[in-house]
């Protein structure tokens, strides 16, 4: 690590109570002409302001970097930027930060002081901060819902097996399975498109890359879901390749 660049840092998990607060809403107050399509892009910069707001302390934690000093951070504990349509209009004007194992207090104070996203021309607002038993029934990530369906095309994060086996549905099965505290799935079934106002929507209107992907990356294409549980369950729930940066979002139905 050069000698001037910000420390990372693991949380240390005594910073947290059981009320732990594990979101962070900011509000879009300008540019709203941004499309949810372009969700991955504005999850980028959203992600690149905050490292910037938390480095300015000489401090980047881990939650926030993505990785556990040298290396990339296991498992799905680091922070996800989840870009929102609230109201339903095909426009970005909400972005949700999520954090599994909690915001800490240095985090907290390092978002109160964002406010721009100056390549994309965004002006923004802290809205709230809260557990998402606080966001619960009154926001479209949260939930809760035993329904859910596609707001952003999902990536399968692995390589099909030979034969064309092990696709999508397999791999969102066991994402889910993995996680652990979901219940079983009733019903997982594709869906070509998705309506936003009037409009549909397929996979080709969104941006579905940070970068140039790969020619060898698993999915290049995405697809739509609609997940349905044996009973209702929390949000957010996003899954797949780029899931921190808005890929593979759902929303409660």
């Amino acid at each position: 690590m050069e000698p001037n660049s910000p420390s990372i840092f693991r949380t240390d998990g005594d910073e947290f109570s059981s009320n732990a607060i594990t979101c962070a809403r900011f509000e879009v107050l300008s540019n709203s002409h941004l499309s949810v399509g372009e969700s991955v892009r504005v999850s980028a910069s959203f992600r690149r302001a905050v490292m910037a707001v938390c480095s300015s302390s000489g401090i980047l934690p881990s939650e926030i970097s993505g990785h556990d000093g040298p290396f990339p951070a296991k498992g799905h504990r680091h922070a996800y930027f989840l870009p929102e349509d609230d109201d339903g209009d095909g426009a970005i004007d909400h972005i949700l930060v999520f954090v599994r194992g909690g915001l800490s207090q240095r985090i907290q104070e390092s978002l109160k002081r964002l406010r721009y996203l100056f390549p994309l021309g965004i002006e923004l607002i802290l809205q709230t901060m809260g557990s998402t038993s606080d966001f619960a029934g009154t926001n479209g990530l949260i939930g809760p819902s035993s329904v859910w369906m596609s707001a952003t095309p999902y990536l399968h994060p692995w390589h099909r097996k030979k034969h064309g086996t092990f696709g999508p549905a397999d791999q969102l099965n066991k994402e889910l399975e993995l996680m652990g505290f979901l219940p079983s799935i009733v019903e997982l079934s594709e869906v070509k498109n998705i309506t936003v106002r009037g409009r549909t929507l397929t996979v080709g209107d969104f941006r579905r890359d940070r970068s140039p992907l790969k020619r060898s990356a698993p999915d290049r294409t995405g697809s739509f879901w609609r997940i349905t549980f044996s009973h209702p369950v929390n949000g957010p729930l996003s899954l797949g390749s780029g899931s921190h940066f808005g890929l593979g979002l759902f929303r409660a139905s």
